[in-house]
């Protein structure tokens, strides 16, 4: 094992040990953030706050804990945490059904709009020139 080697294996354990749990909790924060800023504009609640939304999305993330098994697909585990998160802000913040799932739906959808508009970009850049 030479010494590339040991900076290799170095640079992965500081990866995965380090960076990853970091960029886990800091997109968890953004993430419920955009959750509770849509909240409050569309469900203006009167006696909860962030920690009611990011308590939510937190509990909501559970299933995808069990995508790496194979019966339970990340197809399922996603449908189920989305199913989840409505719930969750629905009882968390008493509202309805409805505005719950669009406070979900409205940035999830913008985020899938933008990976299919990426990947229609990069599709045209790599095949069309």
């Amino acid at each position: 094992m030479g010494l590339g080697d040991v900076g290799v294996a170095f640079g992965s354990i500081f990866l995965y040990v380090i960076l990853v749990p970091i960029a886990g909790a800091t997109g968890l924060f953004i993430w419920a953030g955009i959750l509770h800023l849509l909240t409050v504009l569309i469900i203006k609640p009167q006696a909860t706050g962030f920690e009611t939304t990011f308590r939510a999305w937190s509990y909501s993330l559970t299933p995808l804990l069990l995508a790496w098994i194979l019966i339970f697909s990340p197809i399922i585990s996603g449908i189920w945490s989305t199913v989840l998160a409505v719930l969750g802000i629905r009882e968390g913040h008493s509202t309805s059904t409805g505005k719950a799932a669009a406070v979900f739906l409205i940035p999830t959808g913008v985020v899938l709009l933008i990976g299919v508009a990426i990947a229609i970009l990069m599709w045209v850049f790599i095949y069309a020139l």
